[in-house]
């Protein structure tokens, strides 16, 4: 039995970042005047200045400050004084929470257009007070109170175990380099949730778009009451959340948001199929509330086509659904999209008609239900995506049902061979023991219990939750956290306003500059670092520090692919083979580093095209076994034309 007082909040981690334009100062409440002396200049070196003149008490979070002067201010003022003066001829405004007595810098945009990019944090001037702890798959930089760390911090650990019970850790996108969460106090909250919060507001309407074009009935919530941004690239994830004041216990509460779980799914190479991606979000989204000490997940009754639908099958077990044919299901395409003006005019010709005209919502009575529970899976109905996802549901949901847990076995072997060869029955068969018909039959019955029945699964082990022990960071581990993810932030923000980047790559800059001239030399820190002078475009410095990483065996295999690049480079430069191509030398000098990245999770889209274009440039003609390495990299990557385009050309090379 679920408890019914447990509530969930979910943790919505969102799948990229738009964000606001601001700076935010935390400031104590202090009104004493004090002596400044801030030269006019640059508004964020101003700011830093202003930070250290008026106290060490200070917290100080940035944003984009790019192209703002401030004017000079010297002598005796209060800090509201001060700010309020060295930002009068700029668009820069000044608030203070009556509160908390915490200032807040923002820049006003211009009326025609809103920008939003995300919030740094300076450090420089004022360092925060950093926990850390590793665990698989994640590494936690925490500033917040260490029992609110130590509880979050369990729960994410947690639901990641539960989902490993769906979904087997080979199944979702995996990466030799942990996730990185960097988790702010409840005291930095007022300076930034708000502006993290309209993060979800703006990214609902993109992220139910690409729910939609996967065939998936989700909505994405437009707030969340844990601000948080997830920025990614090729090989690495970061996490920034605000934590809550809660309270003892609470952080139970929290679990993966839909969004979350697709992104683990659809980020996975070679791409799982389209039902099995459809069918364990739609389970996922059916999940009840439970509390931290249960042993068991709990799932609501199968949802079918619209609730109106799902009522009607409730109501008369005796007229089921027609389903669709299990090879259709696993291995054609998923059906095409409909509108509601479509169902509209589909119930119209049967003569069941809806009231409401175009744009009201769209609300079936009990014998339009009954016709789409009925005809809803037919070709050319179009129900029949919203039966396709229906029913993917019911599939994985069979499969999952088995106190035996060999049904489960058997779905994730069929899903592996599905993602790299073409779904047949003799596949099927293989895997489950019985063919598509034998299958369709099961599948027939257990609709009936479904619909009425809370699944619970029990898990094949017993959850083992590590015990969590924060510690001070290294300064490698805090520098390359840090750095990383303001590395993040610039590319993110390079790529939707450059004319804001400058001021982040500066904050990168210095994170990275501050450890290196320490003499940090931590190999997962130099490809951090080297990844980041990639990134800015110094590809000279960029190999001074991926040369040792790699030589190192870091676990980066984004740094392999950027230092057979710059090497490529070189090589082209100067080619050592006849007729301007490359000699054996060079050619290996760039396979080894794409080899060894080729070895590292997640597999590369950039490992398997730097290898072709090699090739395409090489004196020498690729082997059968280069060749079964590009033929790899098209299966991981079928989408990419460009790709298959390069391997079907080297094919005409092949050596005899």
């Amino acid at each position: 039995m679920v408890p019914s007082h447990c509530r969930c909040r979910s943790l919505a981690i969102a799948l990229a970042a738009t964000a606001w334009m601001a700076v935010a100062a935390a400031l104590a409440a202090d009104e004493a005047a004090r002596s400044f002396d801030v030269p006019a200049g640059d508004a964020g070196e101003a700011l830093r200045q202003f930070v250290q003149q008026a106290g060490s008490e200070i917290m100080f979070l940035s944003g984009s400050l790019g192209g703002v002067t401030t004017a000079a201010v010297k002598g005796d003022y209060t800090a509201r004084a001060a700010l309020d003066r060295m930002v009068a001829a700029t668009d820069l405004a000044v608030t203070q929470d009556p509160a908390t007595g915490a200032f807040a810098i923002t820049r006003r945009a211009p009326a025609d257009r809103t920008v939003r990019l995300p919030p740094y944090l300076v450090t420089d001037s004022v360092p925060l007070k950093w926990r850390y702890v590793s665990l698989p798959g994640f590494e936690i930089l925490s500033c917040g109170r260490s029992a609110e760390t130590v509880e979050f911090v369990d729960e994410v650990y947690r639901q990641q175990a539960w989902l490993d019970e769906i979904v087997p850790p080979e199944l979702q996108a995996r990466q030799a380099v942990p996730t990185a969460m960097i988790l702010f106090s409840p005291e930095v909250r007022k300076a930034i949730s708000a502006n993290i919060s309209r993060l979800a507001a703006a990214k609902a309407a993109e992220t139910n778009r690409q729910f939609a074009a996967a065939g998936l009935r989700i909505q994405a919530p437009a707030t969340d009451p844990m601000p948080q941004i997830k920025l990614w690239d090729e090989d690495s994830t970061g996490v920034d959340v605000v934590l809550q004041d809660w309270g003892p216990g609470r952080y139970n509460d929290i679990r993966f948001s839909p969004d979350h779980v697709f992104f683990l799914l659809a980020r996975r190479a070679p791409p799982l199929p389209a039902w099995f991606v459809a069918g364990v979000l739609g389970l996922y989204q059916t999940r009840l509330p439970q509390h931290p000490l249960q042993t068991r997940q709990f799932f609501s009754p199968v949802p079918w086509i619209a609730p109106e639908v799902t009522a009607a099958l409730r109501e008369d077990h005796a007229a089921p659904p027609t389903l669709l044919a299990l090879g259709d299901l696993l291995g054609g395409p998923m059906p095409a999209a409909s509108s509601d003006r479509d169902k509209r005019a589909w119930l119209a010709e049967r003569g069941l008609g809806v009231a409401g005209g175009e744009g009201s919502a769209l609300v079936l009575s009990p014998a339009q239900a009954r016709l789409v529970l009925a005809r809803g899976s037919e070709p050319g109905s179009p129900w029949r995506r919203d039966a396709w996802a229906s029913q993917c549901l019911l599939f994985v949901r069979w499969a999952l049902d088995d106190a035996s847990y060999e049904r489960r076995k058997s779905l994730w072997q069929f899903v592996a061979r599905a993602s790299v060869e073409p779904v047949t029955e003799r596949a099927f068969a293989d895997c489950f023991g019985l063919g598509f018909g034998g299958a369709a039959r099961r599948l027939d019955g257990y609709l009936a219990t479904a619909a009425d029945r809370v699944l619970v699964l029990v898990p094949a082990t017993p959850l083992d939750i590590p015990w969590i022990e924060l510690r001070d960071p290294t300064e490698a581990e805090q520098a390359r956290i840090l750095g990383d993810w303001e590395r993040k932030e610039f590319e993110f923000v390079r790529a939707s306003h450059p004319e804001y980047a400058e001021a982040y790559a500066r904050q990168a800059n210095r994170t990275f500059t501050r450890a290196y001239d320490d003499g940090v030399r931590d190999p997962d820190f130099l490809a951090a670092l080297g990844i980041y002078e990639c990134t800015v475009g110094d590809d000279a410095r960029a190999r001074e520090v991926l040369e040792p990483a790699v030589r190192a065996g870091v676990a980066r295999p984004r740094a392999y692919v950027e230092l057979a690049r710059i090497r490529y480079g070189e090589a082209l430069g100067q080619p050592g083979g006849p007729d301007g191509r490359l000699d054996a030398r060079q050619v290996d000098s760039v396979l080894d580093l794409l080899q060894a990245g080729r070895a590292q999770l997640p597999p590369l889209v950039a490992v398997y095209a730097r290898a072709a274009e090699v090739w395409e440039h090489a004196a020498a003609a690729p082997s059968r076994a280069d060749l079964l390495m590009l033929e790899e990299g098209r299966r991981y990557f079928p989408g990419d034309a460009r790709l298959a385009l390069a391997v079907a050309r080297l094919r005409g090379r092949l050596e005899p």
